[in-house]
């Protein structure tokens, strides 16, 4: 996954519901995909959370 496409992800992150997320962490293909798709799951996961209390 190239750095423009990582940007792309990040800018809309909070538009991508949790188990969409979580099927990618699962379906990533490499280590390094799949520990990028990992991080922005917990960030966001903590972020919602955070904002419903």
């Amino acid at each position: 996954m190239n750095e423009q496409t990582k940007l792309k992800i990040l800018d809309t992150l909070h538009d991508i519901p949790l188990a969409d997320l979580a099927q990618r962490v699962r379906d990533a293909h490499t280590d390094a995909d799949r520990h990028f798709w990992q991080s922005l799951y917990t960030l966001e996961k903590g972020q919602r959370e955070r904002q419903a209390s």
